[in-house]
């Protein structure tokens, strides 16, 4: 043989050892992934899991009071906001707190003033749970589910448990700083004078035009801020006869919240974390305790979890940098079902609210897998052997369904988080099959009387009536602001932030009165840089979901616009019970909004037959 020939035997034989080895690597099951390591999880779960029928979690009591033992935070994940089992769920955690430390603090994902109602309610208030939760802003609280919780916990007090409501999410500036000012007017405390100095400046910054605002003002502001923040410590650890502590509290979750606000308007609002701030209001009310309950988190999975994605953490990862093992994070997944979400059309706006079906498991994720064990299942996945090929299989970044308060049908994809489960989670609840929340019969008192009156339309009383939501209100500002054109005030509500979203200023009404009917909801609008759109929206529900909705989707308000006069018209179904209106804002932008009016347009038209 030549030495051309050997040498070119020599490089195929060279190439089909890499070409083998290649393919070799390739076909050869990677730890964690392997059909071995899947079946292996499955049987583990099989053998450890804890089966419990979704509607009475009994079963599993002793198993969560030794999971969550020692514990001083425990985040307690749902699937949805719209999912009724994740109420027996939450119930079954607090049944084991209470069993094991003779009280819990349950605190919900909610702005701290909006939830005094239900704690008052809960520790023998006046009134009814119906009633109590309809004082929350978001629609993920006027359920017949979490009407019962309340009932339950205010049972369990009545019955002389230690049990307190609290809430820790970001609420509207002007209703935190409200609640400030009330516990400062009432002068339960030595820094009354202090609380009082700083909070006109900060009420006075915030209703100034966002556009008008110096650098220097930003600055100043910021002071007065942290300044509130150090006079309410330094009153709550007064020790004074008659110093309401636990009203101190709240006030201090509320400036957190006015802290968070300030922030946005005078940095980078990417970069500002609504969940860090939620993490520190779980921190001061763990730390404000005197009692050894332990405090419980009521939170979507994704805030409730140790999600960290490109820089983002979420609440469950800054409270565990806090906490260590301090902290139990409890996550809950499902197969199949049904849930309730507001839905987004293609171009991300909201269309309705109603019960959604669950879109399917992914093949390759978690949800899937679990089906298999079969049945609905609690285990503690601490428990998971190091090393061995269950550990390697939860341990690898698989899909899993992240759904809120909106849902975007046309986009399931989107709904898709893929990490490792055993990273996000301490406890798992499996939820095999589930439906959707039912809601109460209105958000309001209904009357046959009942006026087509909207609470404080030209914002003279600031945002009284008002509630600001969307699917990311954490970017979005809402004020009460003078009106450079006319006497009077207005409202704006604005975003810096491109990425996306969108923020709702709204109010919700009794629908008695226009049932039948064609109602007109008309508004003036001023406009400043809006990228995308906004506009007024009108909706009609009834106990069970959303009848009749109307948009200014199809004739949107873009740019820069002066005072501008615009309505909509809906027609409103016998069976409607609410009414609920108010004005989007999607993408950056500002807009302006006035003289709110919802007035009847007249009968349906009568069909020729």
């Amino acid at each position: 043989m030549s030495s051309l020939s050997c040498r070119t035997a020599t490089a195929i034989a060279v190439i089909l050892i890499l070409v083998w080895g290649i393919a070799t690597s390739l076909w050869t099951p990677q730890p964690g992934h392997s059909d071995g390591h899947r079946e292996a999880a499955i049987g583990w779960l099989r053998d450890v899991a804890i089966r419990f029928d979704d509607d009475n979690l009994s079963t599993v009591r002793d198993g969560i009071i030794q999971a969550i033992d020692g514990a001083t935070v425990v985040t307690i994940g749902e699937v949805t906001h719209g999912t009724h089992e994740c109420h027996a769920l939450r119930q079954a955690i607090v049944q084991a707190a209470v069993a094991a430390t003779g009280g819990a603090t349950v605190v919900l994902e909610a702005p701290p003033h909006e939830v005094q109602a239900i704690d008052a309610y809960v520790r023998g208030g006046e009134g009814t749970a119906a009633e109590a939760s309809r004082q929350l802003g978001s629609w993920i609280w006027w359920t017949e589910e979490f009407a019962g919780l309340v009932e339950w916990l205010r049972t369990l007090h009545l019955d002389g448990k230690r049990i307190r409501v609290l809430g820790m999410d970001v609420g509207v500036p002007h209703a935190s700083a409200e609640c400030i000012r009330r516990l400062a007017q009432s002068g339960l405390n030595t820094e009354a004078p202090r609380i009082e100095e700083h909070l006109p400046a900060i009420l006075s910054w915030l209703e100034a035009d966002p556009s008008s605002r110096a650098a220097s003002q930003d600055m100043q502001v910021a002071a007065h801020c942290q300044a509130l923040k150090e006079a309410l410590r330094t009153a709550d650890q007064e020790t004074q006869e008659g110093c309401d502590h636990e009203s101190l509290l709240i006030s201090r979750l509320c400036a957190n919240s006015l802290l968070h606000h300030v922030a946005i308007r005078t940095s980078d609002p990417s970069a500002i974390s609504r969940d860090r701030t939620m993490a520190e209001n779980v921190l001061l009310i763990a730390q404000h305790e005197t009692v050894d309950v332990p405090v419980l988190v009521w939170a979507h999975n994704l805030h409730a979890s140790t999600t960290e994605i490109d820089g983002w953490r979420s609440m469950g990862s800054w409270l565990r940098g806090s906490l260590g093992h301090g902290l139990v994070t409890v996550g809950s997944t499902t197969h199949a079902g049904r849930f309730n979400a507001v839905l987004l059309n293609a171009r991300n706006q909201a269309t309705a609210l109603t019960d959604v079906e669950l879109p399917s498991a992914h093949p390759e994720g978690f949800e899937a897998s679990f089906h298999e064990v079969p049945g609905s299942f609690f285990v503690d996945l601490r428990d998971l052997p190091p090393g061995s090929k269950p550990a390697d299989w939860f341990g690898a970044a698989r899909p899993l369904r992240t759904i809120g308060a909106t849902y975007g049908p046309t986009r399931p994809e989107d709904t898709l988080l893929t990490a490792s489960i055993r990273d996000l989670f301490d406890l798992l609840f499996h939820l095999d099959s589930t439906s959707a929340t039912r809601f109460l019969a209105t958000r309001e008192t209904l009357s046959t009387n009942a006026p087509i009156a909207v609470v404080n339309p030209g914002f003279e009383r600031g945002l009284t009536g008002w509630v600001l939501s969307g699917t990311e209100p954490e970017r979005y500002s809402l004020e009460a602001v003078p009106r450079e054109d006319a006497s009077g005030r207005c409202a704006v509500l604005s975003s810096s932030s491109s990425q996306g979203g969108s923020g709702n200023i709204k109010q919700a009404i009794a629908a008695a009165d226009v049932r039948g009917t064609t109602v007109r909801l008309s508004a003036s609008l001023r406009t400043s840089g809006v990228e995308e759109w906004a506009g007024l929206w009108l909706v009609a529900l009834s106990s069970s979901g959303m009848l009749a909705m109307n948009t200014m989707s199809d004739s949107p308000v873009r740019g820069d616009h002066p005072w501008t006069d615009v309505e909509i018209l809906l027609e409103i179904p016998e069976s409607a019970k609410t009414l609920m209106l108010g004005l989007s804002l999607y993408g950056r932008g500002t807009v302006w909004i006035d003289d709110v009016v919802l007035e009847a347009a007249g009968e349906h038209p009568q069909d020729d037959a």
